[in-house]
């Protein structure tokens, strides 16, 4: 009671930091101890939040989480992004103890914010743990918390980076359920690649309309489109593709760039370079894309491995020069063995005269 900075609202200086790590590591935390730090009313500033932080990780991560959560809750502090990047790098050194942790926290009724279920399940995102990311996201409401949007959107994510596009599909319905939650611009987004990916299109074309019903505008028709023709090219179903763009044209909606990129790759990746060609140099002379080295180069290798095409990729390769792309000699010696392969005598003297 007598220490500096401990007295009311009075802000502890740095050196009391210190003793105040002190205090957390020799008393054993539990509701009226919380209650004794609120009647404090510490203030501390985020800096010394971080302060705290790195010493408290260093003796106890228990300890240390539960700094982390009292901090959230005090009045008008909010935590800094360092101060998540310390406890999320904490999580993941402590991985296998962190569910025994919450049980125990869990049996006592604690509160525990969603901001540690975020950084929890970011760590299983990283690591490709799709079913502990699921299995801590429905435990959020076990800890007098809820999901908010971000953390739907955090899940879906990662279901539909795995194909996991089921449970997706069924934790949207939870959402749309949700009176706390609705989908966002974001939500439609992520939901429409992912079915597009899967091949879903019959299922697709039900989101862009539940979309465009339920939104009120909030998302756009073009973008909803263009996510799923993305997801699509990604799993180079081109055909499903095109149909989905010819409905744009139709509906006067025009496809972004991103979109006329993937299905440059797209056609390409399924062999049928020609379109991928004629793609790429349409959106090029529309001025939607411009010129990319990686993308030229792509197109040269494609028609150097078909028999018989050399020349059309000696001309692109003439297209990408004069575009003001520089030469790289990996795709020199490509052009050149290819030449070699064919024949292409009076092709390779005048590939090689120009370089």
């Amino acid at each position: 009671h007598g220490l500096l900075g401990f007295k009311g609202a009075e802000k502890p200086s740095n050196k009391d930091v210190h003793l105040l790590c002190h205090v957390f590591l020799h008393n054993p935390w539990s509701s009226s101890f919380e209650k004794n730090l609120r009647l404090r009313n510490f203030i501390l500033t985020p800096h010394q939040s971080i302060e705290v932080l790195h010493i408290l990780k260093t003796q106890s991560f228990s300890i240390c989480l539960d700094f982390f959560i009292w901090s959230i809750q005090q009045r008008g502090f909010s935590q800094s992004s360092e101060a998540c990047e310390i406890m999320k790098k904490s999580l993941e050194e402590n991985l296998d103890d962190i569910q025994s942790l919450l049980k125990g926290m869990e049996s006592s009724q604690r509160y525990i914010p969603l901001v540690v279920f975020m950084l929890l399940m970011e760590i299983y995102a990283e690591k490709g743990m799709v079913e502990e990311a699921m299995k801590t996201f429905n435990s959020i409401n076990k800890y007098k918390c809820r999901p908010d949007e971000d953390a739907y959107d955090l899940v879906f994510k990662i279901l539909v980076e795995k194909g996991k596009m089921d449970v997706a599909q069924n934790l949207f319905e939870r959402m749309q359920r949700d009176p706390w939650c609705r989908p966002r611009k974001v939500t439609y987004c992520l939901l429409l690649y992912g079915l597009g990916k899967n091949g879903q299109l019959g299922e697709a074309r039900k989101v862009i309309l539940e979309a465009m019903r339920r939104s009120k505008h909030e998302v756009v028709t073009r973008e909803a489109y263009c996510h799923l023709v993305v997801g699509l090219c990604d799993s180079e179903q081109m055909c499903q593709a095109e149909e989905v763009v010819i409905e744009m044209h139709e509906l006067g909606l025009e496809p972004d760039a991103h979109v006329y990129t993937s299905l440059v790759y797209g056609h390409a990746n399924a062999g049928n370079i020609e379109e991928s060609y004629r793609y790429y140099m349409g959106a090029i002379q529309d001025k939607l894309l411009t010129p990319s080295q990686e993308m030229f180069e792509l197109l040269i290798s494609g028609f150097c491995k078909q028999k018989g095409n050399v020349k059309l990729a000696y001309k692109i390769f003439r297209e990408m020069v004069n575009s003001g792309i520089r030469l790289d000699p990996t795709l020199c010696n490509t052009l050149t063995r290819s030449m070699l392969e064919q024949r292409e005598w009076q092709v390779l003297d005048e590939f090689w005269n120009g370089i």
